[in-house]
């Protein structure tokens, strides 16, 4: 079994890095991370790589099966790292639940730094409040500053000694002590080489500053086929495509019959288009695509309106990730989505492919 486990999957170069500690993986591979064809995609697929010992998906998918791994190993505690924005997602609510009542020896390590992808929970969901909503659970909430190491062992050898389900919520911003992005949402992703330079030359790391400055910029040897010579993706297209319809309606028609609800993935499906042209009509929902999902549709259960909602397959397969697989051809009942039933059997078959 792991030392821990971790439901955020865009975390996954800490596993990547435990592999090469534990000798499962070279260093030299971790140069390739989420390179194609490399075997270190962004998120953890377990016998994909060598050393990742457990998949997760995107975020917030992974307390229910800590659960049952916390289960069938009662002798132990089972550690798993979270964040504010996994517990946003109603997976950690329903797995909340089932621990306290049936007293798992479950103890999260909780990043409590107010960033997500597209902002600031604080200030798109307003009213979250982390350590109210898992004490509300019934959980044991031990929270402090994350950057006090010494209060940090406290709260750990507390947790491990305290029966049942603790959660050890640890308030810090993101990326402290790197200038440019402490507190940031920017470092929420990938660090600019510029900004790692500064970060390592300042601390004297000038192995780590060469070994980066050394690295070949990378080539394709891919041949894009299309209709033009302009270089495109398709999420921006989309956003592009939904703009220009929006475009065509005054400001009192588009509040009147459209809603467009964000699963924290503006930037990364083309909704950050719509936000820009239409904030009116635009709502941030945090990570919450299965109650996202239902509010866009009950808003668009009147002729004449519609929900919007971010077209990737990924947040898509959370929502519907308890269908069972190959799909049954049986229609779903009006009383499970209020969306017509041909639409969803339109869409399923591109989400689960």
């Amino acid at each position: 079994m792991p030392i821990f486990f971790d439901e955020a999957g865009h975390r996954v170069a800490t596993q990547y890095l435990m592999a090469v500690l534990q000798g499962e993986l070279s260093a030299d591979r971790l140069l390739h991370y989420r390179e194609a064809h490399s075997q270190l995609p962004g998120h953890p697929e377990l016998g994909l790589t060598p050393g990742v010992k457990f998949s997760s998906g995107r975020l917030g998918h992974l307390w229910p099966f800590v659960n049952g791994v916390a289960i069938a190993n009662s002798d132990k505690a089972v550690f798993c790292l979270g964040s504010d924005g996994s517990q946003q997602e109603g997976n950690d609510a329903e797995a909340a639940r089932f621990a306290v009542a049936q007293q798992l020896n479950v103890k999260l390590l909780i990043d409590n730094n107010d960033v997500t992808i597209a902002g600031h929970p604080s200030k798109y969901l307003p009213g979250f409040d982390l350590s109210k909503t898992l004490s509300g659970h019934g959980l044991t909430v031990l929270e402090g500053d994350g950057e006090d190491l010494d209060d940090l062992y406290r709260r750990l050898c507390q947790a491990i000694n305290t029966p049942g389900p603790v959660a050890l919520i640890n308030n810090r911003k993101m990326c402290i002590g790197i200038e440019g992005l402490e507190g940031s949402t920017h470092g929420h992703d990938v660090i600019s080489l510029k900004l790692a330079l500064e970060y390592l030359k300042a601390r004297g790391h000038n192995e780590a500053v060469e070994c980066l400055q050394n690295i070949p910029k990378g080539k394709s040897n891919y041949t894009f086929l299309g209709s033009g010579d302009k270089m495109g993706s398709n999420r921006n297209v989309f956003g592009d495509a939904v703009v220009g319809i929006l475009n065509r309606m005054s400001e009192a028609e588009r509040q009147q019959q459209v809603i467009c609800i964000d699963s924290d993935l503006e930037g990364s499906c083309g909704l950050k288009q719509i936000r820009e042209a239409c904030p009116e009509i635009f709502l941030s929902g945090g990570i919450m695509e299965r109650g996202n999902l239902s509010a866009a549709a009950g808003f668009g259960m009147e002729p004449g309106k519609q929900g919007i909602l971010p077209p990737l397959a990924l947040s898509w397969k959370c929502v519907f990730r308890r269908l069972p697989w190959p799909a049954s051809t049986e229609p779903i009942s009006s009383a499970t989505s209020p969306m017509r039933a041909s639409t969803i059997w339109r869409t399923i078959p591109a989400i689960l492919a």
